[in-house]
């Protein structure tokens, strides 16, 4: 049985692969990157040619509170958060985070020539551990978009 349900997800895998492969030729999305790991798979792409150049990679670093390297950012995203949801009158339970950057051959980050649309697909459920009562969680995505030095001039929802 379980042979039946692993041949069962792979072959979805493969559909919803060739479906969207098939969307984006439709509705022309030509460029396109991916960063995947363990948890999930982030894809880039670009509605028209040209706005992503050639040799373009995708730089993805997951932002996590208990690596000593993303911790301060971690802090920074998180007061953001509470800050733009108190607006609402709202609460953060908790929070993924990634900072994604396009990258050009040299190394240079740089911001895309027009609009691109990310997808993030998560590989099992993932929630933040703070969140506890799952049925009524709600999941919000949030652009926090940055100026040239990388500091957050607005928070895009």
């Amino acid at each position: 049985m379980e042979q039946v349900v692993e041949a069962v997800a792979t072959a979805t895998e493969k559909v919803v692969e060739v479906v969207e492969t098939v969307i984006r030729y439709i509705i022309g999305m030509h460029d396109d990157l991916t960063y995947e790991d363990d948890q999930v798979i982030i894809k880039v792409y670009a509605e028209e040619d040209e706005i992503i150049p050639e040799g373009t990679k995708i730089k993805v670093v997951p932002i996590l509170a208990e690596d000593e390297e993303t911790k301060a950012q971690y802090e920074d995203v998180a007061n953001q958060l509470q800050e733009k949801v108190a607006e609402d009158a709202q609460v953060v339970e908790g929070f993924l985070a990634y900072d994604i950057s396009l990258v050009d051959p040299e190394g240079n980050e740089f911001e895309p020539n027009g609009e691109v649309k990310v997808t993030m697909d998560y590989k099992k459920a993932a929630l933040p551990a703070e969140v506890e009562n799952v049925e009524e969680a709600e999941v919000t995505i949030h652009h926090f978009e940055e100026d040239a030095n990388g500091e957050v001039k607005q928070i895009v929802d």
